[in-house]
C-alpha cells in the first residue's frame, strides 16, 4: 500500500511538473506582433544593463533584443567613442511585450532587431526627409551627391554647376538598380546596389553602395532610400495589421472565388446542406516592404486553408499598400501541411523560410527545411534563384 501511494504521489508530481512547462512555454510564444517584420527609425543606446531603442518621434523605448549576429554591437562599437552614446540608426525588426523581469521589464516594449540597415552619429537622423525621392547617394574627395526623383536626376560636384537630367526608369534585378540618362550631350548611368557601405568620412553605414558614371568620369558613394512619394502618399500610409486581418482576397477555395476575412478568418459551408466547412485563416507571420518600386510599405502574409479533410494548405500572398488599402495582388501555393518558420521582405522579394516535406516524410510530420524567394511581376509570384 505505501509503495502504491509513493507511486502515485511521484506521478502526481511529474504531471506538474510537465503542466508547468507547457504553461511556461505557452507563455514564451510570441504574440502576433512579435511576427511582424518592419523598419524602424530612431535612436539606439548600447551599454551596461542598457539596450535600448526609442523610434523617431516616439517618448516610448523599446528593451533591445540582438538578433543580427553580433553585426548591431560592433557597428555600435566602432561609431562611439563613450558609454551610452545614442546614434541613429534603421533597422529591419519585430515588437513583442517587454521582457517580465530584468532590466528589460521597465522598458515599454521589446525590439528584436534581425538587421541593421543604416547607422550613424554625424547625421540628421529623425530630422531628415525621405519624402520625394528614390534614392540620393553621395561620395567624398571629390564631394559630390545625386538625388533621384521622379521629377528629375540632379548631380552635384563641389564647384561645379549642378546637371539635371530626365528621369529613366530604372532597371531592377535582385538587389540592383541601374539608372541611365542623357542631357544636353551629356550622359549619365547610376548604379545602386544593395551591400553594406561605409562613408569613408564620418564613419556612417549604409546599406547601399553607389557608382555614377558621367561621360568619362566615375564616382563612387553610398547611398539611402527615400519614400519616393512625399508625405502624406501613399508611401506613409501604413498597412495596419487590423486591415490585413480585415482584407479581401482570392482564394480558389471559395466558390466566390475570393473571401473577405473577418478578424483574421473567414468560414464558408462546402454545400448548404453539409456541416462541414472551408475555414481560411491569415497566418501568424507578417513581413512588411515595397514589392513593386513604388515606395509604399507593402505586406507579404500566408493564408492558411482548411477544406474540411486531411489537408491544411499555404498560399503565400502578395498584398500591395494602395493609398492605404490592402491589395491582393497575387499568391502562390507553397504547400500541404508544411511549417512556416521565417517570412520578411528583401530588396523588393519575398522570402519564406519554411519546413516542407521530404519524399519519405508522413504528411504529418515535415523535417525538410527550406528557403524560397519569390518577385511579384505583374499579377503573379515568380520563383527566383
Amino acid at each position: 500500500m505505501r509503495a502504491n501511494v509513493g507511486k502515485f504521489l511521484l506521478l502526481t508530481g511529474f504531471m506538474l511538473f510537465m503542466a508547468a512547462c507547457h504553461a511556461a512555454i505557452q507563455q514564451s510564444q510570441p504574440d502576433e506582433s512579435e511576427r511582424t517584420v518592419r523598419t524602424f527609425r530612431g535612436h539606439l543606446v548600447l551599454g551596461h544593463e542598457v539596450r535600448s531603442f526609442k523610434p523617431c518621434g516616439s517618448d516610448q523605448e523599446s528593451w533591445v533584443l540582438d538578433r543580427t549576429g553580433g553585426d548591431l554591437s560592433g557597428v555600435y562599437r566602432k561609431l562611439t567613442n563613450q558609454p551610452y552614446q545614442p546614434i541613429y540608426v534603421e533597422v529591419r525588426g519585430l515588437t513583442g511585450p517587454a521582457p517580465r523581469d530584468g532590466f528589460g521589464a521597465e522598458y515599454d516594449n521589446q525590439l528584436t532587431i534581425m538587421e541593421l540597415r543604416r547607422a550613424g552619429i554625424e547625421t540628421r537622423g529623425c530630422d531628415e526627409n525621405f519624402g520625394g525621392f528614390e534614392f540620393r547617394a553621395s561620395g567624398n574627395e571629390p564631394f559630390w551627391n545625386v538625388v533621384i526623383s521622379k521629377d528629375a536626376m540632379v548631380f552635384s560636384e563641389l564647384g561645379n554647376p549642378p546637371l539635371t537630367f530626365p528621369y529613366a526608369q530604372p532597371r531592377v534585378s535582385a538587389g540592383r538598380w541601374g539608372y541611365s540618362s542623357k542631357t544636353d550631350g551629356t550622359s549619365i548611368e547610376i548604379i545602386v546596389d544593395e551591400i553594406r557601405c561605409v562613408d569613408s568620412m564620418s564613419g556612417e553605414h549604409f546599406s547601399f553602395a553607389a557608382k555614377v558614371v558621367l561621360n568619362d568620369g566615375t564616382y563612387a558613394g553610398c547611398a539611402r532610400e527615400g519614400w519616393r512619394e512625399s508625405p502624406g502618399d501613399a508611401a506613409s500610409q501604413e498597412l495596419t495589421i487590423d486591415e490585413l486581418k480585415s482584407g479581401e482576397y482570392r482564394s480558389e477555395w471559395s466558390a466566390k472565388g475570393k473571401i473577405k476575412l473577418n478578424d483574421g478568418m473567414y468560414q464558408e459551408k462546402i454545400v448548404p446542406e453539409s456541416a462541414t466547412e472551408l475555414v481560411i485563416k491569415l497566418g501568424d507571420r507578417i513581413a512588411y516592404g515595397d514589392l513593386n518600386g513604388d515606395g509604399a510599405e507593402d505586406a507579404a502574409v500566408i493564408l492558411i486553408s482548411d477544406p474540411g479533410g486531411s489537408g491544411t494548405f499555404y498560399e503565400l500572398a502578395a498584398v500591395l499598400n494602395s493609398n492605404g488599402n490592402p491589395h491582393h495582388a497575387a499568391g502562390v501555393f507553397l504547400g500541404d501541411r508544411l511549417k512556416v518558420e521565417d517570412l520578411d521582405i528583401r530588396s523588393g522579394q519575398i522570402v519564406v523560410k519554411m519546413v516542407t516535406h521530404k519524399r519519405t516524410d508522413p504528411m504529418c510530420c515535415p523535417s525538410l527545411k527550406v528557403e524560397q524567394k519569390y518577385a511579384l511581376q505583374g499579377d503573379a509570384l515568380v520563383h527566383q534563384p
